[in-house]
């Protein structure tokens, strides 16, 4: 539709905390040529503050010193059968501007934050409901765990690395607890070099016989029990 404005970005240069929040970037030189004028003139890079689109708006609240976004907001159209009209913003928009597209938005945000480490890997993301997943790496820089931590009163889930199924009951087999626990381990190119977890014992690949079974008993009167993979 002619006239219509879908997308517009309002850009860190408007905000007085514009170097707190690390909205400025980096400075650059460009060539400038007008008739007898020629001189190099620096300029300065500013990082998007605001993004509108057709599912909203996009706020990144703060940066951190290497460009990557560490806080971050949501806010969605109030109407989704037709796509929003941007063209209230001016084509420079002021903070003082941005007050006329909140007609075109719903009252709720959604936040996000995350922390990263010197390599811009990411330590912990927070999503809009409160969870928060926590990545750990080994020696060699491969992924290790990612532990889940949902909103409420509840600990952290392991995802990936040493993964507990809460859904299994702890089994007790010849006076040694063999849990609902199966563990990885990686050698330095990350490759898999040993899995481990809980199997029953007349399951697998190869059935387990009486005289494999440790003790020697039946496999039917036998529960799960530890085994290895390498």
């Amino acid at each position: 539709m002619a006239g219509k404005t879908t997308r517009a970005t309002v850009y860190g240069h408007l905000l007085g905390m514009r170097k707190a929040t690390n909205h400025v970037g980096r400075a650059y030189r460009a060539y400038r040529a007008y008739r007898a004028y020629r001189a190099y003139r620096a300029y300065r890079a500013y990082r998007a503050y605001r993004a509108y689109d057709g599912a909203g708006v996009a706020t990144t609240e703060v940066f951190d010193f290497k460009g990557n976004a560490v806080s971050e907001q949501r806010g969605l159209v109030s109407d989704k059968t037709t796509g929003p009209d941007w063209s209230v913003l001016p084509i420079k928009a002021t903070i003082s501007d941005m007050a006329a597209a909140t007609a075109l938005l719903k009252s709720e945000v959604f936040e996000a934050s995350s922390t990263r480490d010197a390599l811009n890997r990411v330590l912990t993301a927070v999503s809009p409901d409160g969870s928060t997943v926590s990545y750990s790496e080994d020696g060699g820089g491969g992924l290790r765990a990612i532990e889940l931590e949902q909103r409420g009163p509840t600990t952290a889930q392991t995802i990936v690395g040493d993964i507990r199924d809460a859904a299994q009951q702890t089994v007790y087999l010849q006076n040694a607890v063999v849990s609902a626990v199966n563990c990885y381990e990686h050698d330095a190119l990350c490759r898999l070099v040993e899995a481990s977890g809980r199997e029953h014992i007349i399951q697998g690949t190869t059935p387990r016989t009486p005289s494999k079974s440790s003790g020697g008993y039946p496999a039917d009167e036998l529960g799960p029990e530890r085994n290895a993979a390498r």
